[in-house]
């Protein structure tokens, strides 16, 4: 049996996590057998099989769309009672390409078109994507002196950061409360969800007669195993004038988003823009 990871392009797995799909009070979607797609570009999602998913739910939409690699995909609207939600649910049921035939006995769901995602018995309402398997984050510990600008201020300084390495992307620092100038932070109503740490929200920094909105957050409670960074700030580097990290401005870095460009390039950065 040839390994998943051989393909750089596209690779299919199936999951051992019993998933399920909530959507108004109504389990649509339960399954042992989910397949999960990975495709260069994209998070991860998960294919149902078709004697898995509530087909009573699923209403015929007009929308199809067009992979040169999967094939046509038709939609389908989900409604129970009173509750609808459009273009929910899309499947390759009627594809003649190689890779839409391996999923066509399958049906995927937009990840925020239902209520309630469930891997197991935990659920991932504050998720906004699959979760990937192979990517990691390791929260350790620097001494690196890192100094936040904005407005000709010294927001941050410090030298008791936590780096948070993470499959694919620049490496974050999250800084102790007391090495910050909280009173040049205003809270905003921001929120947003990472299904590895958790929900952050967000402040903007209040210097030299600028806003620089939203530039901060923090993971007040984030999931158990990124507690190391809890109740830290964390800034971003290009929202304020100039983060240092031991004297040095850091630049702004793109970084692919996937193990398969580590795969096809032998790195995951993808430098400068």
């Amino acid at each position: 049996m040839s390994h998943p990871l051989q393909s750089f392009d596209v690779f299919i797995e199936p999951s051992a996590r019993r998933v399920r799909v909530r959507f108004a009070g109504q389990i649509v979607a339960d399954t042992r057998a989910a397949l999960r797609f990975h495709e260069r570009g994209h998070v991860p999602v998960y294919y149902i099989p078709v004697q898995d998913v509530r087909e009573d739910l699923l209403h015929a939409s007009d929308l199809t769309t067009h992979s040169a690699g999967k094939g046509q995909a038709r939609y389908w609207d989900l409604r129970f009672g009173e509750y609808w939600s459009e273009n929910a649910v899309w499947r390759y049921g009627e594809s003649d390409t190689p890779l839409g035939q391996r999923i066509r006995h399958y049906y995927a769901f937009d990840w925020r078109a239902v209520d309630v995602w469930y891997e197991e018995q935990e659920e991932l309402y504050a998720h906004s994507h699959v979760r990937d398997p192979f990517k990691r984050i390791d929260i350790l510990p620097t001494s690196r002196h890192i100094r936040v600008i904005a407005g000709s201020e010294v927001v941050a300084d410090s030298r008791h950061a936590v780096a948070a390495f993470e499959t694919g992307v620049p490496v974050l620092y999250y800084l102790p409360l007391q090495d910050v100038r909280t009173d040049l932070l205003e809270p905003t109503a921001t929120v947003s969800n990472c299904p590895y740490k958790g929900t952050a929200r967000y402040w903007t920094i209040q210097a030299g007669g600028r806003s620089y909105v939203d530039a901060v957050w923090s993971y007040s409670a984030p999931f158990s195993e990124m507690g190391k960074v809890a109740g830290m700030l964390a800034f971003y580097p290009e929202r304020v004038d100039r983060f240092e990290v031991d004297g040095n401005a850091l630049g702004e870095e793109e970084w692919n988003l996937s193990v398969l460009d580590f795969l096809a390039k032998g790195n995951f950065y993808a430098g400068p823009r």
